[in-house]
């Protein structure tokens, strides 16, 4: 009765344990089951994109722990499931959103090109007809007159009170030069120079007698220079041009560097005259009508033009120095040129290149100017009686 009691009190708690390990057995095949999930999970993730992995802190990290719906977390049947039921499995985590993903495939070539140039070569060539097109059109004369015709002209400078400045014409987007020179075409030193309209004009010194003027703006301004060994400033008044613009400006100054003439190659009473306005249209080769063109013969005349301009005196315009005759006037400029006023000969010597050269001269019309000049010789020997250049 005894041996009965004890194997039923045996066989009763062997069934107690077999029902208190049978949610410890559910709980470790649970976790087993857990554990291969995770794996199986981790797998698919980027090493980067997973800061644990990389081995760097986590920022706010707690140690891991038994969620409310880790298996762990469960030792006893879940709330609402009958106590001989095994629990569910674990839902696996879904995938990263930072796992990585393969790359497309990308044209290189035509993506650079596509960022460097977005246009056809077509676009490209009409865009550049447009943009020339547009540039012609901001410099497209408006004003309806021709343009301004590019002009050299060479005044002499009135130091006198009350006399009129001379006048520089520019043109939009040109310039000019000034060059101040002396009576005998010598360049004339400027000690200093000041422009009233920056704003309008650039004015920048090129040697110590030349300057070049530039536009800026179409505005009327002047500029004042200071001449060496004069008292009297000089202004040149600068304006915008209208029928010509000046390229160059040659201000002849009616005095002598240092007061001191050049060396006189030929001699005559009365004195020869070194500044003559008159003979300004000869130096520029556009002599009036009623000067009559000479031929010029002889070896090495080529830069050699005369005219003669009135029935006792002509007009011969070279680089040489003319030995004879005796001039009576003449006028130069500052690259060496020069126009005599002579009386009328057919022949005239020049010094060129250290040589004598005769130089022969053709067309000459003669009146004659007494009563006894009959012939060309005694015409040239009347005329030179009048001019006083004999007894």
């Amino acid at each position: 009765m005894n041996e009965k009691t004890d194997a039923n009190a045996r066989s009763m708690k062997w069934a107690a344990l077999r029902v208190n390990m049978r949610p410890a057995i559910v709980v470790v095949l649970m976790a087993m089951l857990g554990c291969v999930s995770l794996g199986a999970s981790a797998q698919g993730v980027s090493r980067v994109a997973n800061p644990a992995a990389s081995g760097g802190p986590v920022p706010n990290q707690q140690p891991p722990g038994p969620s409310a719906a880790s298996p762990l977390a469960q030792i006893g049947p879940a709330p609402g499931q009958s106590p001989g039921a095994l629990p569910s499995p674990a839902t696996p985590p879904a995938p990263s959103a930072s796992a990585a993903m393969p790359t497309p495939y990308v044209a290189t070539t035509q993506a650079v090109l596509d960022k460097i140039a977005p246009l056809t070569p077509k676009e490209i060539v009409n865009l550049r007809k447009q943009i020339d097109e547009r540039k012609d059109a901001f410099s497209e004369n408006i004003s309806g007159r021709p343009p301004a015709r590019p002009t050299s002209t060479q005044t002499t400078v009135d130091l006198s009170p009350g006399g009129t400045p001379p006048v520089l014409r520019l043109a939009p987007r040109q310039g000019a030069t000034i060059m101040f020179v002396d009576a005998a075409g010598r360049p004339w030193p400027v000690e200093a120079a000041d422009n009233f309209n920056d704003g309008g004009y650039a004015v920048s010194q090129m040697a110590e007698h030349v300057f070049s003027v530039g536009m800026k703006q179409a505005q009327i301004g002047n500029i004042a220079f200071k001449l060496k060994d004069i008292a009297r400033p000089v202004t040149v008044t600068v304006m915008p041009a209208q029928d010509a613009t000046d390229y160059n400006l040659d201000l002849v100054v009616p005095k002598f560097v240092g007061g001191i003439p050049p060396t006189a190659m030929a001699s005559a009473a009365p004195a020869p005259t070194h500044m003559a306005d008159e003979l300004m249209a000869y130096l520029y080769r556009t002599p009036p009508r009623e000067a009559r063109r000479l031929t010029v013969a002889g070896s090495g005349t080529d830069e050699i033009m005369a005219w003669q301009i009135s029935p006792t005196s002509m007009a011969v315009r070279t680089s040489a120095q003319i030995l004879s005759p005796a001039w009576m006037r003449r006028q130069g400029s500052s690259d060496g040129v020069f126009v005599y006023q002579l009386p009328i000969t057919p022949v005239v010597v020049i010094a060129q290149g250290g040589e004598l050269r005769n130089v022969a001269l053709g067309g000459i019309s003669v009146e004659p100017v007494g009563s006894n000049a009959t012939s060309v010789s005694g015409a040239i020997l009347s005329s030179a009686r009048n001019q006083g250049f004999t007894k």
